[in-house]
């Protein structure tokens, strides 16, 4: 019969654009240490019977793993090893005889066949270090731990009188009493020596079928304690209790617990965990039938754990895998019953659904060295236990600590991307997949023993794109309210280098995602946003690389953006050992989540890719996910319309006759749709920018037959109405105001009000605010528009609600930009063909949360070509340029003045989505026809722009030695077929010479025709050193010896190595070749004859 693998049977995905993924390193070949898990379908048994089969495998899981080799998560429950497998890369973690996850390796592929423990070796214990906590969740290697002291784990011993348990402190082991123990027990709120759970009538296991025994225990049974449940039904319910439900005490609501003593008689014990007349060690806990689930009427009375498959607000069922006693693996025969609604198209129907609890994990000790928390490398930083470095959560408790200690005790593991789960109000955009076989997902549960709270770290492995996502969730398991103050997405500790340097995105209005890169010295680096946006100023991304500045093609990089529009911070620490911490999240200043017992908030999600091969394949990974499976569906692929906006040429002047002027001139141009800005709407004109923001309905002096008439007359011209929106602020001067007063962010009392741009900020964290907007927003999106820009010109400030109460105004800056996120997927759902377009005065809001819901950015209000090429290449670092939206504005340049010839303007622009910021009604006819011609350039070459694998080959900011005066890029078709390279000149010295251009990403072997597809009109005089313009024929860079042509006929292995040559003289010159592979040797009847070109302006 032939085998599966249980958590990462599915081959990598291709891309739906067939773009290509690096190969693996090498080939890989079975673990030797963990042998595969496999399973066989009963084909018999499944047609005798129409249930489905299920078969668990406890041997299995006791040596056995899931196969490295294929893409992934792998568990290795002998060397407690997670690997989490894509095309070409691994993510390796541990985890430690602590119960901590460590963190091992993260970057290419590896062999499969090593222990990678030995990883761990590497650390080395300082003298001052809070020394090694031993576990206390988990039982001991020779035996059970009896009863949990905060300061000291319990594991009976052989060869001790009597079997008592023994306390193990600090690594000496001396017998304790009976009625030591019965003291302890007393005290603690966590399981006893054994747990057996009363199962529902369903599961067919009664709570005398245990396994467990503290006999058995006290023998040193592997994994025998503690186990508590049974397998999880395929409906995604438990049919028994977890090991966590044992530990919720609390969650019980004073039902009291019926606990068995280890002579046998039952003694009672409160929700607390004390317990009366105890004089030996427990040995059995049985819950009480009526927390079963069947039996079960009010859901918010079960133990959360229990509670787990059902919404926490009482609603729907989430696809929240049970835990499972050991790991087990369903397969189901085809044509059997029904499965889970998570069961991926697996062979054979197999499904994964992989716990541990304990029982199925190798614990005997595996560390060398038993060093200190701060000495080592974790997956997730917890608070006050004495790693010193910055934690990755901060939570208040009732009784004024804010220690947290965290301990590994289950996993899941489940095909495809498991959806998030959200605090209500707080619902995030995540990367999605079209199909189960694109990802698997890893859940890993870790609890602090002496609160109970639960972290869980979630890792979704998106096998073809290279990239693996995280998230985290806090759950309150604690007796009490909780104080959430930080939580971070994701954190990754790498380990000791020679030297890192930190990639940051910064800038200011006008110059945003500037490429800073600094060498990482002992200290913390942080950048983030608490203006209640991503920012102008920083950007949610970061690139680490290692042993040197980074690179574009080589050199060892880590990458990691956020998905998220709001406050965020990201932190890069190196410590005294030079190993260096990495997080991103939430920004804590100001945030204050209080989680109610039972409660939940989860992070934003991280994305996170590794190259070898520098910060250029880094991009491109996160170039392909974003545009496949975070953008909309309906626009990831879709053509974009070349726009034309009206600000540039009307400000405020608006008027229905002006619009259909613009419109009648754009239709020869091949202009598909004019984008009417601000100054169309509300009662008084809006004249300027300090009156009628917030009155979304067309003036009718401008507009006399409103958005409906003027879309239906633009039609009737050829081309579709597009309109500026900014609905998130509101003019004091505005009826909404008026009659809203309360609507807008504002601290009661205070006299002082926080103007910019002579606006407020409506307060989208409230429902009612939201339904008025969408209320009025969805009337202009059903007018006949195709386009809609979503402006957002002002910050928060104050960050304060009046319909939230005191204790909440730390969640108001995250609820508010959940506020948007809500406001935008209504619209979106209920308009799919209108195109939103980001925008927040320009690029101050252009992240990963925006581009969920629209698919292009405005890249900055800043559209000279000069200050565009480094603003665009710094945002490509991570954003795909089918996300960038860039137009040729009229010069001089409004923002900077600066003149640029037409041809260098359009170059700059095709770098992203094509478009326009000018007044066309002025245009002459000589420039309106070179306009016309690159129009129709940028259409052509559209879509090998936009879904094309983007390589940055010379930067805007090298400057020195390490500068070629000027600026180029290329992007390669998927299939190596075609190629798109421009280049820009930035500074030229007189006399001085340009380096060959070296080409990357083509087919080394294929043969290219290479054409420069528009030449230029300046040369100079050789005989008087004068700048002429337009006095001959068009200068292009090389010619054909044979044709004459401006093109060229070489292999890409000659284009890549031996570079192009080229020939500027002046500043701000721009030069744009075509490549196209050539299928035959090529013939005089192949050559394709190409116009000299057009001159530019």
């Amino acid at each position: 019969m032939p085998s599966v693998s249980v958590d990462g049977p599915h081959p990598p995905a291709a891309s739906p654009l067939g773009a290509k993924t690096d190969p693996p390193a090498g080939p890989m070949v079975a673990p030797r240490a963990c042998p595969l898990a496999t399973a066989t379908s009963a084909t018999t048994a499944a047609a005798a019977s129409p249930s489905t089969s299920t078969t668990t495998l406890a041997a299995a899981a006791a040596s056995g793993m899931t196969s490295p080799s294929a893409v992934g998560v792998s568990f290795c429950p002998s060397t407690r090893v997670f690997r989490l497998q894509t095309a070409s890369t691994v993510y390796v973690m541990r985890i430690s005889d602590a119960r901590a996850l460590e963190h091992l390796y993260y970057g290419p592929t590896l062999g499969t066949d090593d222990d990678l423990t030995f990883l761990a070796s590497s650390n080395v214990g300082q003298p001052l270090d809070a020394q090694w906590r031993p576990p206390v969740l988990t039982p001991g290697t020779k035996g059970a731990h009896a009863a949990l002291n905060p300061l000291a784990s319990f594991s009976s011993m052989g060869g001790v009188p009597g079997g008592r348990p023994s306390l193990l402190n600090g690594g000496g082991a001396r017998p304790m009493t009976a009625s030591g123990a019965a003291t302890v027990a007393a005290s603690r709120n966590f399981p006893p020596a054994t747990v057996t759970v009363a199962s529902s009538s369903s599961s067919g296991v009664s709570s005398s079928e245990s396994s467990d025994s503290l006999s058995e225990a006290a023998a040193g049974v592997p994994g025998s304690l503690p186990s508590v449940g049974g397998m999880g039904g395929l409906d995604g319910s438990p049919d028994g209790a977890s090991f966590l439900d044992a530990l919720d005490g609390d969650a019980l609501d004073g039902d009291a617990l019926a606990v068995t003593a280890g002579n046998g008689k039952s003694v009672a014990t409160d929700q607390r965990g004390a317990v009366e007349g105890m004089s030996t060690v427990l040995s059995h806990l049985t819950l009480p039938k009526s927390s079963t689930r069947e039996s079960v009427a009010n859901v918010n009375d079960l133990p959360v754990s229990l509670a787990d498959g059902v919404d926490g607000r009482g609603g729907a069922a989430v696809n929240r895998p049970p835990a499972l006693a050991v790991e087990s693996l369903t397969a189901t025969a085809p044509g059997a019953g029904a499965s889970s609604p998570l069961a991926g198209p697996l062979s054979g129907g197999l499904e994964s659904r992989a716990a541990d609890r304990f029982s199925s994990t190798v614990w005997e000790t595996l560390d060398p060295n038993r060093t200190g928390a701060n000495s080592r490398m974790y997956e997730f930083g917890s608070c006050s236990t004495g790693d010193y470095r910055t934690g990755s959560v901060d939570v208040l408790f009732s009784d004024g600590s804010s220690a947290v200690s965290l301990e590994y005790v289950s996993h899941r593991v489940t095909p495809g991307k498991v959806p998030r789960e959200d605090a209500e109000g707080a619902a995030l955009p995540a990367v999605y997949v079209d199909a189960l076989d694109e990802a698997t997902t890893l859940t890993l549960e870790m609890v602090d023993p002496d609160t109970r709270l639960m972290v869980e770290l979630h890792y979704v492995v998106m096998h073809a794109y290279d990239v693996i996502t995280r998230w985290s969730t806090v759950r309150n398991r604690t007796a009490q309210p909780v104080v959430l103050e930080r939580l971070a997405s994701a954190t990754v500790d790498m380990e000791a280098a020679p030297s890192r340097y930190l990639v940051s995105l910064g800038g200011t209005w006008g110059r945003e995602r500037q490429v800073m890169v600094r060498k990482l010295v002992q200290g913390t680096s942080s950048f983030g946003s608490i203006r209640g946006g991503s920012s102008h100023q920083h950007n949610p991304f970061l690139v680490i690389s290692t042993g040197g500045e980074p690179q574009e093609e080589s050199g060892d990089v880590m990458a990691m953006m956020l998905v998220y529009s709001g406050n965020f911070e990201a932190t890069a620490e190196l410590n005294e050992q030079g190993r260096v911490r990495v997080s991103m999240g939430i920004h804590p200043d100001g945030f204050r989540w209080t989680l109610p017992r039972g409660g939940l908030f989860a992070s934003p999600e991280v994305l996170l890719t590794a190259s070898a091969a520098g910060v250029g394949t880094a991009s491109r990974r996160l170039h392909r996910l974003i545009r496949d499976r975070l953008m909309p569906r309906r626009w990831r692929h879709a053509p974009r319309p070349l726009l034309l906006n009206t600000w540039e040429a009307n400000y405020f002047a608006v008027s229905h006759e002006g619009v259909m002027e613009i419109a009648r001139a754009a239709v020869p141009l091949g202009i598909d749709t004019v984008v009417l800005d601000d100054g169309w709407f509300s009662s008084v004109g809006r004249p300027n920018a300090r009156s009628g923001l917030g009155d979304w309905f067309p003036n009718k002096t401008k507009l006399p037959k409103g958005i409906t008439g003027l879309a239906a007359d633009m039609r009737a011209v050829g081309v579709n109405l597009g309109l500026w929106i900014e609905p998130e602020a509101v003019n004091p001067i505005s009826e909404l105001f008026r009659d809203h007063p309360d609507w807008v962010l504002q601290i009661p009392g205070r006299s002082a009000t926080v103007l910019a741009r002579n606006q407020l900020v409506l307060d989208l964290s409230r429902p009612d605010v939201r339904d008025y907007l969408f209320e009025h927003l969805t009337v202009l999106f059903g007018s006949g528009v195709s386009y809609v820009k979503w402006d957002f010109n002002r910050w928060l400030a104050p960050t304060y609600s009046v319909a939230l109460l005191p204790v909440e105004q730390g969640t108001v800056a995250h609820r508010y930009i959940c506020g948007v996120y809500s406001l935008l997927s209504r619209l979106s759902s209920a308009h799919p063909d209108v195109l939103i377009e980001g925008c927040a005065a320009g690029g101050g809001r252009f992240d990963c949360g925006i581009l969920a819901y629209s698919p292009q950015i405005w890249t900055s209000d800043n559209t000279d070509a000069v200050s565009r090429t480094r603003i665009q290449w710094g945002t490509s670092y991570a954003y795909p340029p089918a996300a960038m939206a860039c137009h040729v504005s009229a010069t001089p340049n409004h923002q900077t003045l600066r003149t640029i010839s037409f041809k260098t303007r359009a170059a700059v622009a095709m770098f992203g989505v094509y478009g326009l910021e000018q007044d066309i009604r002025t245009l002459s006819e000589s420039e309106a026809q070179v306009m016309l011609h690159y129009n129709r350039l940028a259409k052509r070459l559209s879509p090998l722009i936009l879904y094309g694998d983007l390589y940055r080959l010379w930067s805007p900011f090298s400057h020195g030695d390490g500068s070629a005066g000027a600026a180029a890029w290329m992007s390669v078709s998927p299939d190596q077929s075609a190629a798109l390279v421009t280049v820009v000149t930035l500074t030229r010295e007189v006399g001085t010479a340009t380096p060959r251009l070296c080409l990357r990403g083509l087919s080394a072997d294929a043969r290219y025709l290479v054409e420069e597809i528009v030449g230029g009109d300046k040369v100079r005089d050789l005989e008087t050193g004068q700048i002429m313009t337009g006095t001959g024929p068009a200068v292009y860079q090389f010619t054909d010896r044979s044709s004459g042509l401006p093109r060229i006929i070489a292999r890409g292995l000659t284009l890549m190595g031996a570079g192009l040559p080229l020939r500027f003289a002046f500043d701000h010159d721009a030069v744009i070749f075509q490549l196209t592979r050539l299928p035959l040797p090529p013939t005089p009847a192949a050559v394709v004859d190409v116009p000299a070109g057009v001159a530019a302006a």
